[in-house]
């Protein structure tokens, strides 16, 4: 990354891509903070270089969201990702995949907040969007059908019968799947 800030620049979009990966391994090494510092210096220099709405820019502020969230800022975590969704839902369209991957995101926000039941329904309304653009046995449905699953689970104590009977049988169908996809 020094080689590339020294070369092309601090802003240029290559370094910027190469800030961007880094902070995603610190992030999963489980240095939280320092890949919180550089996502959020990513953000401000493709907001400024690129613009609010640049693929990329997105990119970076949906990672934000994430590491937000890792850091237990889930008020922040949640409104950088709102802000994502609206900005992919404008730019490419409601089934684009990275606006299905926002929204996604935005359910997890959702529970990680306790609003199971817009979680639950967002994540209804992914896991549709996802089998008619992506397919049944795509791993970002999957992804999603297991997201619906756990979230049907933790509604499981409501009063209808279609809520608590979901959770089996979409746990079922998932595995199953998972298992026709996944040789062994």
């Amino acid at each position: 990354m020094e080689l590339r800030k020294s070369k092309l620049g601090e802003d240029h979009p290559d370094t910027l891509a190469s800030m961007h990966d880094l902070a995603i391994r610190y992030s999963e090494a489980g240095r939280r903070a320092e890949a919180l510092q550089l996502t959020e210096e990513v953000v401000e220099r493709r907001k400024s270089k690129l613009g609010e709405d640049h693929p990329d820019t997105l990119a970076s502020m949906h990672d934000l969201a994430m590491r937000y969230s890792e850091a237990g800022r889930r008020a922040e975590a949640l409104q950088l990702t709102e802000e994502v969704v609206e900005r992919h839902k404008s730019k490419l369209g409601e089934d684009h995949p990275d606006t299905l991957r926002s929204m996604h995101n935005l359910a997890i926000r959702y529970s990680e907040a306790g609003r199971r039941a817009q979680a639950l329904q967002l994540t209804e309304e992914v896991v549709e969007l996802r089998k008619s653009k992506l397919g049944e046995d795509h791993p970002e449905t999957l992804a999603s059908e297991r997201l619906l699953a756990h979230l049907s689970q933790g509604m499981g104590n409501s009063s209808t019968s279609e809520v608590s009977h979901r959770p089996r049988h979409s746990r079922l169908n998932v595995l199953r799947r998972l298992r026709s996809v996944i040789k062994f």
